[in-house]
């Protein structure tokens, strides 16, 4: 009889732990999807013009600015680890495409576009698995 009280309790305490950290996860944030929409949004909009003459520096310049905006925001959210290591994955996606354009002044009609759409395609995954969490 102690025996299967023992048994009982250790199974219950070992469930009760897994509950318990399930509860420390990050929870859904508007913030932190609005900001991967935006970021996603904007590459979105700006990959037609890729074909022009030259690309503006301007359109570079902002979505670095969505990027960091979207890192520093995500940077230090608690229980948030999954999140951050992809928005970081992203920004560093971002940061390449600036470097590029930064050290040659120009970027071709093809990395431009390809580069974007690496950058939409991040930003949906990560949409997904932010909007997957618990609300």
């Amino acid at each position: 009889m102690k025996k299967t009280i023992a048994t009982i309790s250790v199974a219950l305490l070992l469930s009760g732990c897994t509950v318990l950290e399930s509860l420390k996860l990050a929870k859904f944030d508007t913030n932190e999807y609005g900001s991967v929409v935006d970021l996603r949004s904007y590459a979105q909009v700006v990959t037609p013009f890729c074909d022009e003459q030259s690309f503006d520096y301007d359109l570079v310049m902002q979505l670095h600015m969505l990027s960091t905006s979207m890192f520093n925001y995500a940077q230090f959210l608690p229980n948030n680890s999954d999140t951050i290591e992809m928005v970081k994955a992203l920004h560093e996606i971002v940061q390449q495409f600036k470097a590029k354009y930064d050290t040659q002044g120009f970027v071709s009609n093809n990395y431009c576009r390809l580069k974007l759409q690496q950058i939409e395609r991040s930003a949906r995954r990560i949409q997904e698995a932010i909007g997957s969490k618990n609300r």
